[in-house]
């Protein structure tokens, strides 16, 4: 009897709350449609958009499991998964077995490596470029890849670590903190030219078995959180007070807004630069990857992605996660292809050891 009793208010209050969780839904799924320029809410919705997703999967069940009395909720929130199917599978695919392979014609790695902060010490080599030998990628993208003041002294830096046979091609942009490392020939490459703080794109032509990669490696606006506002967002998301939480957000609010902003013109950029070379260059494949600094739920990778493939879409499984900050988990690193080739397998490894972000690696096959 008393379970009897206990029972009934959480089966109503779930209820209830079921249309609120249909709003904040709702409004997630505009983040990739509607540009912050228009409004920032859909976009900060966005930022919970894993809370969403596992709302999504706790009513499916408890639907199931109570579908004699909700039978009309579990008919429409079965609707609503299938008609959003796209969202919830980009931001957390199932793909099975689909880990790295042995077979492979092309492997590509993007990777924030900190600057290189982490290592054993001043003796020995950065984490990062250990992780980087270990997966042998053939085009690595790096981003806060700080190795000199200059080109030439960052070029010469990279050498110290790998050699010639390793990697053939080094090109690093000092003033962007991006650098390439490739087994095939670099034709020509440019900065991709857009405001920002400290950030940037860089756009690379590749020989690669005698046909033509279009590579962009990008790091977008970071939101340059300090570790006292990163404690505040985490406030954000563990207080159950009300008053608190509205104060949490007003701050990192503040913070986030004119680093949203400075990341859409960053995307329309890049988006303008990559059409052109595409018609200029006709590359038989195109790549763009990155640390983008948003989700897969956001209007800056929609605005990126386009018609193009998510590498870790097609082979990834689970969230994927590239950031790997406590109580911040988002896959903010992404690889986007197009062209005559296909993702076969793929990995993010986790490795806080390196760096804040853990690298995305992804195995190609070139048709």
């Amino acid at each position: 009897m008393l379970k009897t009793l206990v029972a009934i208010p959480i089966r109503i209050v779930l209820k209830v709350l079921y249309p609120v969780f249909l709003i904040g839904y709702g409004i997630a799924l505009l983040a990739p449609k509607v540009s912050p320029v228009v409004s920032e809410i859909p976009a900060y919705f966005n930022l919970a958009f894993g809370l969403f997703y596992l709302g999504a999967v706790f009513y499916l069940l408890y639907f199931l499991f109570h579908w004699k009395d909700s039978s009309l909720f579990l008919v429409f929130h079965l609707l609503l998964i299938a008609f959003t199917v796209d969202y919830l599978t980009t931001y957390s695919p199932m793909n099975v077995f689909e880990g790295l392979k042995e077979k492979r014609d092309l492997r590509v790695m993007t990777y924030n490596v900190e600057n290189f902060y982490h290592r054993l010490s001043e003796d020995t080599a950065p984490y990062a470029i250990g992780v980087i030998k270990k997966y042998d990628p053939d085009i690595v993208c790096l981003q806060e890849s700080v190795g000199g003041t200059s080109d030439i002294r960052s070029e010469a830096w990279f050498r110290e670590y790998f050699t010639k046979d390793e990697y053939p091609f080094v090109v690093a942009s000092a003033k962007k903190r991006l650098t390439l490392l490739s087994k095939y020939p670099v034709k020509e490459h440019h900065i991709v030219e857009y405001e920002s703080y400290t950030n940037g794109s860089e756009s690379y032509l590749i020989e690669v078995s005698g046909k033509k990669l279009l590579l962009i490696n990008n790091h977008l606006e970071s939101y340059s959180l300090s570790d006292v506002e990163k404690e505040k967002y985490r406030g954000f998301i563990k207080t159950s007070e009300v008053k608190r939480m509205w104060e949490h957000f007003k701050e990192v609010k503040g913070r986030l807004s004119p680093n949203m902003l400075l990341r859409v013109s960053a995307t329309q950029a890049t988006h303008r630069d990559m059409t052109y070379s595409q018609s200029e260059h006709r590359p038989d494949y195109t790549i763009v990857l990155g640390d983008f600094n948003d989700t897969p739920m956001s209007y800056a990778y929609s605005k990126l992605r386009g018609d193009m493939k998510d590498a870790y879409q097609q082979v990834g499984f689970g969230p994927g996660i590239s950031y790997n900050e406590d109580l911040l988990p988002f896959r903010i690193d992404h690889v986007l292809y197009s062209g005559s080739l296909e993702a076969t397998g793929g990995k993010i490894p986790w490795i806080k050891e390196a760096s804040d972000h853990n690298p995305v690696i992804i195995d190609f096959t070139l048709k």
